[in-house]
């Protein structure tokens, strides 16, 4: 974070609607905490084993451990110098967070899946660097909304979302 700057709350508001689309999101579930994966990356090679381990492997796992609702996000190439990948899980409890990991390692058809990309050397790294952020959802905006937006989705474009506040007291103000 740039020196001078306050603590804030993040919320992903509009890159939460994506899951809605086609998946039939239940209005009567609140989801209270996002889990934030970014992977950097800078060569092909790591984008080709994120991919194949993301779509071969952690979303089929999530998927069988309940979470119906994840996404995964690529940046435009033209808006970043550095190559990410996001990965955007969605989450009832906190515990739920805390349990995911262990679940995985529990999972054998996850580290069959997986083990290109576990069991990389680290010659051969799949990223350059990864970020875990914890996003705990405001009053205001509990579960994700759907705007009633024509096209396809994969011509759409997500938009990552902040909100900051000089104080907590008014990031109350604005998102309470």
């Amino acid at each position: 974070m740039q020196p001078g700057r306050k603590l804030f709350l993040t919320l992903f508001a509009v890159i939460a609607v994506m899951f809605t689309m086609s998946n039939g999101y239940s209005r009567a579930a609140a989801v209270n905490y996002y889990q934030l994966k970014i992977y950097h990356y800078k060569t092909s090679a790591q984008q080709t084993v994120l991919h194949s381990y993301l779509q071969n492997a952690y979303l089929p796992a999530l998927h069988r451990n309940g979470i119906k609702l994840a996404g995964v996000f690529n940046t435009q190439a033209q808006d970043t110098l550095d190559k990410k990948v996001y990965v955007l899980i969605p989450f009832n409890n906190w515990n739920d967070i805390q349990n995911l990991d262990v679940k995985l390692l529990k999972d054998k058809k996850y580290a069959a899946d997986a083990g290109a990309y576990t069991d990389a050397l680290y010659t051969a790294a799949p990223y350059a660097r990864f970020e875990v952020i914890i996003l705990k959802t405001f009053t205001g905006m509990l579960q994700p909304a759907v705007p009633a937006i024509p096209g396809q989705k994969s011509e759409r474009v997500y938009e990552l979302r902040s909100y900051e506040s000089p104080t907590e007291k008014y990031h109350i103000d604005k998102v309470g």
